[in-house]
């Protein structure tokens, strides 16, 4: 990826809440970003150092820890593709704490004086950082209350419950982007239902699941499966949602084989090991095909 769709990424973040009107995107889209790699492991910024610019995770997960007395690491956040976790730096420029990365990650920095220009030109970006901001507070309090009050096993649980919500969010885009179209093809097959077949089997004593089985089901069984295909091969081949608000992250929690596919590929250039899981994903992506087509015949003799 190039430096604009990191910054896009950066966009599309500020704008979970509000639309940012073009020109600010533009302005946003326009910040000097130096990107740097960084191996799992290793610290981004150290406790004590002076910083003159902001960090954007670019890509992998990066987290914010302190070192106790006796040596210890304490992890105090976790942050993903489209994070700033040291905006605060603005302000405060020497670190009371440290960033470093849980994986290789790629991490972009943008000098102080870019973001203060941008934020004293834009009250609406400084609206959107100070946002992310409070946001970010709020999931440190959560965090506090699981160290303090949370016993093991629910801190492990809330770690995980935060990789499977960056899921989540992956499918809630992409239930919103096609659940209406499944919608429409269901509703139409039940339009196209005769009411004086419903109402015929009802004067015989059919009801409720009995109506549903022999009457409903049977009317639109063809269109359910045609529909079901349909989503099955929308999901299977989903690449851009993650491609844009995860990069695959956090860790590889969304990456998804068709992500995997394209970063082997054209990011490790190991095209071998790419065909072999291109021919595997073919061979299941026809193996299911095979069995969804085979339901469909089964519904359309019914």
């Amino acid at each position: 990826m190039d430096k604009d769709q990191y910054l896009q990424r950066l966009v599309l973040k500020l704008e979970t809440h509000a639309p940012l009107p073009l020109e600010e995107r533009e302005k946003l889209l326009e910040l000097p970003l130096t990107l740097r790699r960084f191996e799992a492991g290793q610290d981004i910024v150290g406790e004590g150092e002076r910083t003159k610019q902001c960090c954007l995770v670019a890509e992998g997960l990066v987290c914010r820890y302190k070192i106790a007395g006796e040596g210890g690491r304490q992890i105090l956040s976790l942050h993903l593709p489209g994070d700033i976790p040291d905006v605060h730096s603005l302000l405060i420029e020497w670190m009371d704490h440290s960033l470093g990365t849980l994986t290789q990650a790629v991490v972009g920095f943008i000098p102080h004086d870019a973001v203060r220009s941008l934020t004293r030109s834009s009250y609406r970006i400084s609206e959107a950082l100070w946002r992310e901001t409070l946001i970010e507070a709020s999931i440190y309090r959560e965090w506090m209350v699981g160290i303090g009050r949370r016993s093991a096993p629910s801190r492990i649980a809330h770690l995980l419950c935060e990789f499977l919500t960056k899921m989540t969010a992956i499918g809630l885009a992409d239930v919103w982007q096609w659940t209406p179209l499944i919608v429409i093809l269901v509703y139409a097959a039940l339009l196209t239902q005769d009411p004086a077949v419903r109402e015929a089997a009802s004067l015989d004593g059919a009801h409720g699941i009995r109506l549903f089985q022999h009457i409903t089901w049977p009317a639109i069984a063809g269109t359910v499966v045609a529909a079901f295909f349909i989503r099955l091969v929308i999901a299977l081949k989903v690449f851009d949602l993650v491609f844009v608000m995860t990069s695959g992250g956090p860790g590889q929690a969304s990456t998804t084989t068709t992500y995997l596919i394209q970063q082997v590929a054209l990011k490790e250039f190991d095209i071998g090991r790419a065909s072999a899981i291109t021919i595997v994903f073919a061979v299941i992506v026809t193996a299911v095909t095979l069995v969804v087509a085979g339901l469909a015949r089964k519904a359309r003799h019914e």
